[in-house]
């Protein structure tokens, strides 16, 4: 969606198709709608599939989201590219691209093929829709270099796109030494991926060595945080650790506000808007080396610590929590605003799709 309204915003004129196969407990409008987000048409197909296995899914995926095509179609005209995200989405968009003869390009997201090994019937599926797109986009390059690995297709790097609206007008409190907790922040879902039962307890450790007083914000849901509540009361640390659950990105930028670093210690991130939103307001952040943070987490803007390595994020936090005043808020904030701003990723897909399109016109 960031996507589609800096599109909207350079002048193209665009449609977003949405298939939505999550459970009855998913409370929504049921069947087709088409609706206006934010400025842009939403096609979307709504069916409570859940967690049915097997090809049914698939099928009724291809089935909404042609169905869906041929509403556009009617509704706004034949489109000049189809853009599909996630491989799987891809092998759909592909047969409606070349039934229609229309340029496809496909950007990759899935965690599942940033790994060194993948499955058989994983790599499948993923150059089977490879296959059928004109220009094929990574949004990171270690990513990008994963995905040539395990399929053997080239990819070219476009970031995802940061709402810079909601974080980049934010400013980092003055803070005065000793005058309240050095307050670390972590947005995430809360998921064995993102590793927060690793944070929780460097986060433990460094409280009880640092001289400076600490505190951590938790923001994000998901199935580990009855878990890691429990965590946190046993390491000792329930008065210092605040779950906030999920909170709109408009909420997590005025926490920002009164917070002085960010940190998350993922195990993958095929990207990580999390990190790129946090250095827009200003923020420091820890990072673990797991891939997207590679691109852009530098001295100049915080820490990287390899993955899995306890020592390090202890000595992590307490290395932010003592040199943090070394960091410049609006240094970090301008350089992510330079690289990952709508504007600038706008200029990256335009030129990727007048590429596509004369691809396909040459063959």
């Amino acid at each position: 969606m960031d996507q589609a309204k800096a599109l909207k915003t350079a002048g193209h004129k665009v449609a977003f198709i949405a298939m939505d196969l999550r459970s009855i407990r998913r409370r929504r409008p049921l069947g087709y709608q088409r609706l206006n987000v934010e400025g842009i048409d939403v096609f979307t197909v709504s069916l409570p599939l859940g967690r049915v296995s097997g090809r049914l899914p698939d099928a009724v995926a291809a089935a909404g989201i042609r169905f869906a095509y041929k509403k556009v179609v009617s509704e706004l005209g034949r489109p000049d590219i189809i853009h599909a995200h996630f491989y799987d989405m891809g092998i759909v968009a592909g047969v409606i691209s070349k039934e229609n003869n229309i340029p496809l390009v496909i950007t990759e997201h899935f965690s599942g093929l940033n790994n060194d090994e993948i499955s058989e019937k994983l790599r499948n599926a993923a150059v089977k829709s490879y296959s059928n797109a004109d220009e094929l986009i990574a949004v990171s390059r270690e990513f990008a270099g994963k995905l040539h690995n395990n399929t053997g297709f080239d990819f070219r790097i476009v970031s995802n796109i940061v709402d810079m609206d909601a974080f980049s007008d934010i400013c980092p409190a003055e803070r005065d030494p000793g005058d309240r907790a050095f307050s670390f922040i972590s947005v995430g879902n809360l998921r064995p991926i993102k590793g927060h039962r690793d944070l929780l307890e460097a986060f433990s450790t460094a409280s009880r060595e640092s001289a400076v007083e600490m505190e951590l914000t938790i923001v994000g849901q998901g199935p580990e945080r009855e878990s890691l509540e429990r965590q946190a009361g046993d390491l000792g640390i329930s008065d210092k650790v605040f779950f906030k659950g999920q909170l709109d990105r408009r909420e997590i930028a005025e926490l920002y506000r009164s917070c002085d670093a960010f940190v998350l210690l993922s195990r993958a991130e095929t990207f990580g808007v999390a990190y790129i939103e946090a250095m827009a307001a200003g923020l420091p952040v820890i990072a673990t080396a797991c891939g997207g943070p590679n691109e852009f987490v530098n001295e100049s803007n915080g820490i990287m610590v390899p993955v899995g390595d306890k020592e390090a994020y202890v000595k992590a936090f307490l290395d932010m929590a003592e040199n943090a005043g070394k960091y410049d808020s609006e240094k970090i904030r301008k350089d992510i605003i330079n690289r990952f701003s709508p504007e600038i990723i706008a200029e990256e897909l335009d030129k990727i799709y007048e590429d596509a399109i004369l691809r396909r016109r040459g063959s």
